[in-house]
């Protein structure tokens, strides 16, 4: 009886564990529908949801990498999931398809370095930015140049992203406040 009761509860935890990986590429993928067309990168609510799910998802580094690698195949295999969703796989060789790598970096980073090491929210999302922004620049300056990688894929996100930032930092607050997180 044990051992079923064992069994029951792995595949429940199993079960759990995927829903929250659906639910995350889900998020994801709906936040890219929230778009400014800017080009080369367009203006979207994606660094926000993957953020979120970074300080959200806790200790759960399986659950983060499942959600940021399942993200990137699922768009690869020609699901509407990125901003620009028709190029499928040749996305991630396109000029911003280096986001896409700092998506697979960013959720697990930042669910390790704030809720592992204890680094405070402030930080931990600045460093999530980075994650972002780093790989994104280097494959844009492959495509473009690094002055215009910097000036067209950094400086104009500065302040969305801040905004973003403070967005991400009062929900987590509020939610930390009441019990949520």
């Amino acid at each position: 009886m044990l051992t079923t009761s064992n069994n029951n509860k792995n595949h429940i935890t199993i079960i759990m564990s995927v829903t929250k990986v659906f639910l995350g590429v889900l998020f994801i993928a709906v936040s890219t529908r929230v778009k400014i067309p800017w080009y080369p990168v367009p203006f979207t609510m994606q660094t926000f949801a993957v953020m979120l799910l970074g300080l959200s998802l806790g200790n759960t580094m399986k659950e983060a990498f499942g959600i940021s690698i399942s993200y990137v195949i699922a768009g690869c295999l020609g699901l509407p999931v990125f901003a620009n969703s028709p190029l499928g796989f040749l996305y991630l060789m396109s000029p911003t398809g280096g986001y896409l790598i700092g998506f697979v970096i960013t959720i697990p980073l930042i669910s390790y370095i704030h809720n592992r090491l204890n680094i405070g929210l402030g930080k931990s999302l600045l460093v999530g930015v980075l994650s972002i922004f780093i790989p994104g620049v280097i494959v844009m300056s492959y495509h473009f140049g690094l002055k215009v990688a910097i000036m067209s894929g950094v400086v104009p996100f500065i302040i969305p992203e801040i905004m973003k930032i403070s967005m991400i930092s009062l929900i987590y607050k509020t939610s930390t406040k009441m019990g949520k997180f």
